[in-house]
């Protein structure tokens, strides 16, 4: 019996921080690199959530779960996003996946990141409503390994040893790696097959995530020579960094059949050859989530 795969995914970057709307909240913070969403964050969740509703609703395919990054923001996000979304509270559907946190260069505004770098999914308990929303029987997929980088309290560094160069090439490739399999574990679990589900995370995340899904769409820093970057921009590169903007990615049936004939036809052995690239991306929301008439 051949993989089968999600029907649609949405890819979300997480609301508008507090530390972005009072910069101060960070120097006083326990754990600075963890900002909540700030009043227009949660506001803006809850509108996309809103927007994808409708778009849902009229594919008649409601949102199975929502995956989200281990930090605050995120999962402040996607719970606004689900009261959107009016998911029925009798099943929890947002699930705290690990491999969505934030690329550990990115991680704080005034450079300083504490242990422990990000949440378990049983600290979210206080937060309102999350028992109702939040799985807590979901495993992540995927284990992320940070350590100390060489200035802690400053940024980790992820796939190094202690003292590693969070900025280094190392870091990137793990970081980029990690992100991958994220992405190829949510879209070949059997219990998403044929569904449609949401990605919420960060914006480094978000770009690696629907490049590895769809690798004609490129990652900004690995574009070269400024003319290159400003194409990429001038087709609304820069939008896709906005507060949570939303990429849509739909199952290519005909690419998959080809992937498929080319790497052995049924054999669901060899899922990992073809995952990557079966997807297109059909759309990208920039401003749904910034508009108040919603």
């Amino acid at each position: 019996m051949p993989p089968t795969f999600a029907r649609r995914v949405f890819v979300v970057r997480h609301g508008a921080r507090l530390d972005h709307a009072n910069k101060a909240w960070a120097d006083t913070a326990q754990r600075p690199q963890d900002s909540p969403l700030s009043s227009e964050g949660h506001a803006q969740a809850e509108r996309l959530g809103k927007c994808l509703y409708v778009k849902t609703k009229a594919a008649l395919r409601p949102v199975s779960y929502i995956y989200c990054s281990p930090f605050v923001r995120c999962v402040q996000t996607a719970m606004g996003i689900a009261k959107g979304l009016e998911l029925d509270d009798d099943e929890p559907r947002i699930r705290i996946e690990n491999g969505l946190a934030e690329e550990s260069m990115w991680m704080s505004m005034n450079g300083k990141v504490k242990e422990p770098w990000f949440l378990s999914r049983g600290d979210f308990c206080a937060l309102a409503g999350a028992a109702e929303r939040i799985d807590m029987g979901y495993e992540s997929h995927t284990d992320v390994q940070m350590a100390r980088g060489p200035t802690y309290p400053g940024r980790p560094v992820e796939g190094c040893s202690a003292g590693g160069d969070p900025y280094g090439a190392e870091a990137k490739l793990a970081y980029e790696k990690r992100s991958a399999l994220a992405a190829r574990n949510f879209v070949t679990d059997p219990r998403n097959a044929g569904k449609d589900i949401i990605l919420v995370a960060h914006g480094a995340s978000c770009a690696s995530i629907v490049h590895a899904l769809c690798p004609s769409v490129a990652i900004w820093r690995y574009i070269e020579g400024d003319e290159a970057r400003q194409a990429f921009v001038a087709g609304g590169g820069a939008a896709k960094s906005r507060y949570t903007c939303c990429t849509e990615l739909v199952l290519d049936t005909a690419a998959l059949a080809k992937q498929r004939s080319e790497h052995g036809g049924s054999s669901e052995t060899n899922v990992s050859a073809y995952w990557n690239g079966v997807y297109r991306m059909e759309g990208e929301l920039f401003s749904t989530a910034h508009d108040p008439s919603i």
